[in-house]
């Protein structure tokens, strides 16, 4: 449970210092660097839609920063932290950001549980998505999971509300689905 609350409180940093930059709306991007990554630079860099010399946006920072995270997420990297730093140069008008990528461990599936439906209904399609003990985690995966199997009642709920992820230090994640129609 503490390795979960300290990547909370690093996405909640990285949100203070995307809403400190609203200040910053009347300067250009010079440039956003990415440090200590498990995948290239460049590939990340494009998942930013802001591009060098344009208009420095805050929101387009947090949107490119959200779906870096997502994508750690996708390779099992559930705790991963995002940080962005911001350099001005007043003179010139320009920001320049540092993003640090804390991965974290990468983690594998321990257990899975399913509430409110019949686990032997839906055990095929935990397969077909790899959604299975000794697999990585995948946060995409898991998300498509519910969305093809919660009831219609539930088609409303973002899909992460309803996975419930228990890391452990040896590197597992128990995974439950709460696919109840009453569960909040």
């Amino acid at each position: 449970m503490y390795k979960l609350r300290r990547g909370i409180v690093a996405l909640a940093l990285s949100w203070c210092v995307l809403a400190a930059a609203q200040n910053d709306s009347n300067y250009a991007l010079r440039q956003i660097t990415i440090k200590n990554r498990l995948v290239y630079s460049d590939a990340l860099r494009k998942l930013i839609p802001i591009k060098d010399g344009d208009h420095f946006d805050p929101e387009l920072l947090r949107v490119g920063i959200d779906r870096i995270r997502y994508g750690y997420q996708e390779m099992g990297y559930i705790l991963v932290a995002c940080t962005p730093e911001l350099l001005r140069d007043n003179e010139k008008r320009t920001i320049s950001v540092v993003v640090s990528i804390t991965e974290g461990e990468q983690f594998v599936i321990r257990s899975v549980t399913i509430l409110g439906r019949n686990e032997s209904d839906v055990r095929k399609e935990l397969a077909l998505l790899s959604l299975e003990r000794g697999r990585i985690y995948n946060e995409r995966l898991a998300e498509l999971f519910v969305k093809r199997t919660a009831p219609a009642t539930l088609r409303n709920f973002p899909p992460r509300s309803r996975i419930n992820l228990a890391t452990d230090d040896q590197g597992t994640v128990a995974v439950t689905f709460d696919l109840r129609d009453g569960a909040k």
